[in-house]
């Protein structure tokens, strides 16, 4: 393998600007009122610079972030509960639901009939059909905004995943 490819590019946007006006200023020129003015004409430049660089390090850390849940949980944990780190994601329980039918469909029906030998009727939020993916389990103590842990989450997962968030 080429050793070319090998190099990474961690300090390729580190630039400063100090010293690259002083290096392209000819040493004749070189006086604090010159260097003064020059400095005054770039800092406008390294402002957007540093912003740049901000934005950059948000962008990277975004996408380093997907649907998994180990990424998922730190990322919520990040933004929302930082220095107790207390928010949990957790598989949600799902059940087989179970049909009931009509008298004039002639179909057979037991509810319960005897204990230990009939059906157990779940709610529709308990079945399979119907509930969510995941659970997002935050403690009570926290303050946040629902509908701002709500868009963070969908901007992360994948569209036809659900959850719920629950408190503790």
């Amino acid at each position: 393998m080429n050793t070319f490819h090998k190099v990474q590019y961690n300090n390729i946007y580190n630039v400063e600007w100090k010293k690259l006006v002083n290096w392209l200023t000819p040493v004749t020129l070189r006086k604090k009122k010159l260097l003064a003015l020059l400095y005054a004409l770039v800092s406008p430049i390294n402002d957007l610079h540093t912003r740049f660089i901000t934005y950059k390090k948000n962008i990277d850390y975004r996408l380093k972030i997907n649907y998994q849940v180990c990424f998922l949980q730190a990322a919520l944990n990040d933004r929302f509960d930082y220095t107790g780190r207390r928010i949990q994601i957790v598989r949600s329980r799902q059940f087989d639901p179970q049909p009931l039918f009509l008298l004039p469909e002639n179909k057979p029906m037991v509810l319960n009939a005897r204990p230990g030998t009939g059906k157990i009727l779940y709610t529709k939020s308990e079945t399979g059909q119907f509930t969510a993916d995941f659970i997002i389990k935050i403690p009570a103590s926290l303050q946040y905004d629902l509908s701002e842990l709500t868009a963070f989450v969908n901007s992360y997962i994948v569209q036809c995943r659900t959850f719920k968030v629950q408190t503790y």
